[in-house]
């Protein structure tokens, strides 16, 4: 359902608060359907049809004749929260905490508010039959293995992979808001597998992005009061839509996002980052860093995505990406090569910011392994021309684009919504 006649419908059937707030959002934001013919309303995503976000039952990457049922659905989960009990995970299984929200398998036990993560997941994951079951917690990302393998041959086979995730579950209860966020640095397929949830998705356009850090920025320095990110009147460009169960939504990077959960809801996802769009992903590092200072995790965060950036700048450099195995000055003008390599001067400092010492010494080497190898005698990153490039190149390296440097040009400043041309 992607008209505004059914967005409407689905949130007037609510009786949340959250409901009332996003018809009003629609009705005095500039809301569009995302069924919509106005190119003004698509080009703010991108330029690419890939840009723009998609809904519909030819996404999902699961045979329908292979779908469990609600009860099976059930039995999966409850299976796949044991399976993670015992493996171990970083990963919250149920949050909030339920202490944190009073929550108790038995109002008049002593211990009321005690009851573990796990037992929360739990019993959420037994509600998921219930339709209008509600609770104040969701499950935000549980690994199924299960679902995983029924989905996996019908996943996306895309070129110039960086990476991809394995499915994992996200379980929400009735009424459950999606507060203002911004979608990670891949893009993902959701599948509802029961449920009904009404969205609306902004462009990733400077914009946005500046009303968004600047709302993180104050949540953190509030004592995190939720009233800081109330800024979704200021987005510009917003869609809207109803996923209904069975449909899958495939959502572009960095996107902004608001949500409600009309029904009780189950999500498969799984996401891929492609190294076209790994510039986008450092241009977005300030947003990310500013999100970080909201998360009781936030440094670990940090640290762990630090390392998955040097990971995929290391490939990128290696020439994985590139048609040949030899890279001459002057490079290709597209590919990811290209991309980086202008964009450098202009996000490096953004870089060096979530990257530890150990990370930060073996970029180092990467960049200079690869400007080296580079055929040529100048400088990919500015041109420069050295007498013996070999021996200049890290005493140039270090001085003008590595920290502290200022940089001969090759910058590039942000051109459109997130991307570089």
């Amino acid at each position: 359902m992607t008209t505004l006649t059914a967005v409407r419908t689905a949130l007037h059937a609510s009786p949340s608060p959250h409901a009332s707030s996003l018809n009003s959002l629609i009705d005095f934001a500039q809301i569009s359907p995302l069924k919509t013919n106005t190119q003004a309303v698509i080009a703010r995503f991108g330029p690419e049809k890939i840009d723009f976000p998609q809904k519909g039952r030819g996404l999902s990457p699961f045979d329908p004749a292979t779908l469990p049922s609600i009860t099976e659905l059930r039995d999966i989960l409850l299976q796949d929260l044991e399976q993670t009990a015992q493996d171990g995970t970083s990963q919250p299984e149920y949050f909030p905490p339920p202490s944190s929200c009073g929550e108790s398998d038995d109002d008049d036990d002593d211990d009321a508010g005690n009851i573990s993560e796990h037992d929360a997941a739990a019993d959420l994951i037994n509600h998921v039959t219930d339709a209008d079951y509600e609770t104040s917690g969701v499950i935000p990302h549980l690994p199924s293995s299960t679902l995983d393998a029924l989905c996996n041959a019908g996943k996306e086979n895309w070129d110039d992979v960086l990476f991809e995730t394995p499915t994992t579950v996200s379980v929400l209860s009735a009424n459950t808001p999606l507060t203002l966020q911004h979608h990670n640095e891949s893009t993902s397929f959701s599948t509802l597998l029961t449920g009904t949830v009404v969205y609306v998705v902004w462009p990733p356009t400077p914009h946005n992005f500046t009303v968004l850090q600047d709302a993180y920025d104050a949540f953190a320095t509030s004592s995190f009061d939720d009233t800081a990110l109330d800024v979704s009147h200021r987005l510009e460009g917003g869609v809207t839509f109803v996923q209904s169960a069975r449909e899958t939504l495939r959502l572009p990077p960095f996107c902004l996002l608001r949500g409600l959960a009309t029904t009780t809801a189950v999500l498969a996802t799984y996401s891929i980052v492609t190294a076209d769009t790994f510039v986008s992903m450092l241009h977005a590092l300030p947003l990310l860093t500013s999100f970080w200072a909201t998360e009781t995790h936030g440094a670990a965060q940090k640290t762990a995505f630090g390392a998955a950036l040097l990971d995929c700048l290391e490939r990128i450099l290696a020439c994985e990406f590139e048609d040949e195995a030899k890279v001459r000055h002057p490079v290709a003008p597209r590919g990811p090569l290209s991309a980086l390599l202008r964009a450098w001067d202009g996000v490096r400092h953004d870089v060096f910011g979530v990257l530890d010492a150990e990370t930060t010494a073996r970029m180092k080497r990467a960049w200079m392994a690869f400007l080296v190898r580079v055929v040529g005698r100048n400088c990919v990153l500015c041109g420069r021309k050295f007498m013996c490039k070999r021996n200049e190149t890290r005493a140039h390296f270090e001085k003008t684009h590595w920290v502290g440097g200022q940089g001969e040009g090759g910058s590039e400043e942000r051109v459109d919504s997130m991307g570089v041309e």
